[in-house]
């Protein structure tokens, strides 16, 4: 695979799984960064600080700061000091989430079993396999920078 062809690859993925959750933004008036830091928190409950998500999801700290805001505000999360360290804050999904992090499930399995189609467990095994390493990598050559 050519370098562009990487890039292409991983922006055309990008773009269909935002298609593919433009229906749950109507539905519950989010937008694209609303829903995926619900999202990622509900299926990463370990990076639930806002340190975690950029860094994890490489999403910019202002967009983060600006979204959190925004779902702090709309009742589906709040900030809470961590036990250990007062300056730590934890993002904690509310109720009002439930809704909104099983239909986004479902979505994102539809979103996986679509883009999968046509290719065998063993195929799945090893794309997984080279998209670790790869994934490794980048974050070692992050770290270089």
């Amino acid at each position: 695979m050519f370098p562009s062809e990487l890039l292409t690859a991983n922006k055309k993925i990008m773009h269909v799984y935002e298609s593919f959750c433009t229906p749950l933004c109507r539905k519950y008036q989010l937008n694209q960064s609303d829903l995926d830091l619900i999202l990622f928190i509900a299926n990463n409950p370990m990076y639930n600080t806002a340190k975690d998500v950029c860094e994890t999801r490489g999403i910019k700290k202002g967009i983060v700061s600006v979204t959190t805001e925004r779902l702090a505000q709309s009742g589906y999360l709040i900030r809470e000091n961590d036990r250990h360290d007062r300056r730590i804050q934890r993002l904690c999904l509310t109720e009002k989430c439930q809704p909104i992090i099983a239909d986004g499930r479902e979505m994102q399995t539809h979103f996986f079993t679509s883009v999968t189609a046509g290719l065998t467990d063993t195929e799945l095994k090893l794309y997984h396999e080279l998209s670790e390493k790869i994934r490794n990598q980048v974050i070692k050559l992050e770290k270089e920078l």
